[in-house]
């Protein structure tokens, strides 16, 4: 929305996650995003000029970039509290500097932890807080208001797709486009991936080669249109011509075919969850990061580390700044392979400690991540600790995150997808399943069926998204608030199905209430990712309501 705002000023807000078009401002400051486009345009973090925080006591502050617009300087609205937290930091980071220089992380982009490395220059020796506050997950204040650096929208950009017969050779070469510096963004997808583009996206079927393993895709920018093709025509001569090169290249400049190639790598990976089966994609070390130049090094260990727990996963990347994004398919319903997410978990974290990665490279720590923190850095680890009692006192914000969080499992937060009838281990049901009822469905489906449509939403959120070139919930666009979502009539579904909601909710007002913000028109069943039939979910959840309290006369 902010983009679309700024696009009749030639302006635009630069970091672009995948899901930009349901991310908000403050989510993208929180976890400190950037997206393809890092090389070119930095993260959230480098676009701040000021910031308006709620700190723990309620005390609201305005704290102003090092690096902020002619006129703002550095520090905060005077106050004693944040002049107090200031000091603090000032303090911490002169007597922890060397731990922090030792623990430095080589990846290019890094959202593990709290960012301590970069705070103070010889140039700047008072701490940029605002460095700080952006990516700490709202742990730490309530950012109530940004003032953002925008950028000019690139007039001149081409975007290509580079494929390979072998994954490697697509490392490869995507590490020496970007050590060369001339390439704008550059991601890269698996076979896998590419499988499930030219199944799921029929405009993307034609662009695959069947024998392609690997694709790179690369954006270019250039002041002029002939310097663009230009650049664009050797790039697909240098890809092609050299040893284990691309086998096909497709090249785009005209803006509808350029958003084309895009879509292919934005939209795919949520379609990972309409694959059918017991096993399933488990993003749970889908953020890890090293220096790029090693990803070829770093890739061939993480196929050595899945093959060793034969496992199959499908794999993104981008390049600059050296991301991975893996997804395991398992299944979360075996005690078995539960457990092993744990180990694998654990094997990565080694492997990425080892090459001085980051093991949250983009998307922050939350609770899947923040276990494995001190085993990336050890005694840094009491710094953060001591950050989050420099700000946070009281652990008002966002407890569990970062520091805080009890000794608990990986798994042990995992949403229920499971009915409570019986243990898959032994097909018995156990003394607390027996005693909960199991709802009969009104359609023509089984309660498993039920719960099978339900647990298929994955919370991507796509289905929030208020732009028009998508059609999606009409209801949500209107009243835009979670209930109103399609995604939140699922986990309700869900909710009742396995037991996390009793099974009276169905009769209750609130859960009908729910129900009717869906009118059946089937908008987000066709734009959804995964396909999540909600229309259906919700003839059921309005059925089940019918069923208890029969039908009223008005």
């Amino acid at each position: 929305n902010l983009n679309r705002d700024l696009q009749s000023y030639g302006r635009f807000f630069a970091p672009d996650p995948a899901t930009r078009s349901v991310s908000t401002i403050g989510g993208v400051l929180g976890l400190n995003l950037a997206g393809s486009h890092w090389s070119r345009y930095g993260s959230a973090r480098e676009k701040v000029l000021s910031l308006q925080v709620v700190l723990g006591n309620g005390e609201v502050v305005r704290v102003d970039s090092a690096s902020g617009a002619a006129g703002s300087g550095p520090g905060a609205t005077e106050s004693p509290a944040w002049m107090a937290i200031e000091d603090r930091m000032r303090q911490l980071l002169a007597t922890q500097q060397k731990v922090i220089a030792d623990n430095c992380p080589l990846s290019p982009t890094n959202q593990a932890g709290y960012n301590l490395f970069d705070l103070v220059s010889p140039k700047q020796p008072s701490p940029d807080l605002t460095r700080l506050l952006v990516g700490s997950e709202g742990t730490l204040a309530l950012i109530t208001e940004a003032r953002l650096r925008i950028d000019p929208i690139p007039l001149n950009r081409g975007v290509s797709l580079l494929f390979f017969d072998s994954f490697d050779a697509a490392v490869r070469y995507g590490v020496e486009l970007v050590s060369a510096g001339e390439i704008h963004a550059c991601d890269l997808l698996d076979r896998r991936l590419l499988t499930l583009a030219r199944e799921s996206h029929l405009e993307s079927a034609e662009l695959i080669p069947p024998n392609a393993e690997a694709m790179l895709l690369v954006e270019q920018q250039a002041a002029s249109d002939s310097e663009l093709r230009s650049a664009m025509e050797q790039l697909r001569q240098r890809a092609t011509r050299r040893k284990r090169g691309a086998i096909a290249v497709q090249s785009a400049s005209n803006a509808e075919l350029r958003n084309q190639f895009w879509r292919l790598t934005r939209h795919v990976i949520p379609t990972l969850y309409q694959l059918r089966g017991v096993r399933r994609a488990m993003p749970f070390v889908e953020a890890c990061g090293v220096a790029p130049v090693r990803l070829p090094l770093f890739f061939q260990r993480v196929h050595g580390i899945l093959n060793q727990f034969e496992v199959t996963a499908a794999t993104f990347s981008h390049v600059p700044q050296g991301l991975v994004q893996i997804f395991p398919f398992l299944d979360p319903n075996s005690s078995d392979d539960q457990r092993m997410m744990s180990r694998l978990a654990l094997s990565l974290t080694e492997l990425v400690t080892e090459m001085k990665g980051s093991i949250s490279a983009a998307f922050g720590d939350g609770l899947s991540r923040t276990w494995l923190l001190k085993r990336q850095y050890g005694p840094l680890y009491n710094s953060f600790v001591e950050v989050k009692n420099i700000f946070d006192p009281q652990h008002l914000f966002n407890p569990g995150v970062i520091v805080d969080q009890p000794q608990r499992g990986l798994t042990d937060q995992m949403r229920k997808i499971r009915l409570p009838v019986a243990d898959g281990e032994n097909g018995q049901p156990s003394a607390a399943e027996t005693a909960l009822p199991v709802l009969q469905p009104e359609l023509h489906w089984e309660p498993v069926d039920v719960l099978a449509a339900a647990k298929n939403c994955n919370g991507c959120a796509r289905c929030r998204t208020q732009s028009p070139g998508q059609r999606m919930c009409p209801v949500f666009r209107v009243a835009p608030r979670e209930e109103a979502s399609p995604r939140a009539k699922a986990n309700l579904m869900r909710g009742v199905l396995t037991g996390q909601l009793p099974l009276e909710s169905v009769s209750k007002d609130e859960f009908r209430a729910v129900a009717d913000l869906c009118f059946n028109c089937h908008q987000c069943r066709i734009e959804c990712p995964a396909k999540v039939d909600i229309p259906r979910l919700m003839t059921e959840a309005r059925g089940q309501h019918v069923a208890v309290n029969g039908l009223k006369l008005n």
